[in-house]
């Protein structure tokens, strides 16, 4: 079931990327979703993945994210004005999910 490959390869580069028009928006199939996760967690990514892929947070504001940004006690994540694209602040409610994976964000 997981991966052995090295945490040095790059996990993204075993999913084949869809050809896309510039406008064109893309969706991933519930399989690929499975296979990003799993290679995630195969190289520490887990978290990162599951926040981009499901609360919707740009690639540029997960790398600016900080633990402060993070209540778990309030099930939320808050971003600043200077942390978002629009320059405004933005709240991400963490809903009721898998409790496997919440229960590994309080470490």
């Amino acid at each position: 079931m997981f991966s052995t490959r090295s945490r040095a390869e790059n996990p993204v580069a075993a999913v084949k990327r869809p050809k896309l028009d510039q406008d064109e928006i893309a969706f991933v199939s519930v399989e690929q979703c499975r296979r990003i996760l799993e290679l995630a967690g195969d190289h520490g990514l887990f978290h990162y993945v599951v926040l981009g892929m499901f609360g919707a947070i740009r690639p540029a504001e997960l790398r600016r994210l900080r633990r402060d940004h993070v209540h778990l006690d309030r099930r939320m994540i808050t971003h600043g004005a200077n942390i978002t694209k629009k320059s405004r602040r933005h709240v991400i409610e963490l809903h009721a999910g898998d409790p496997s994976v919440t229960a590994s964000w309080h470490g």
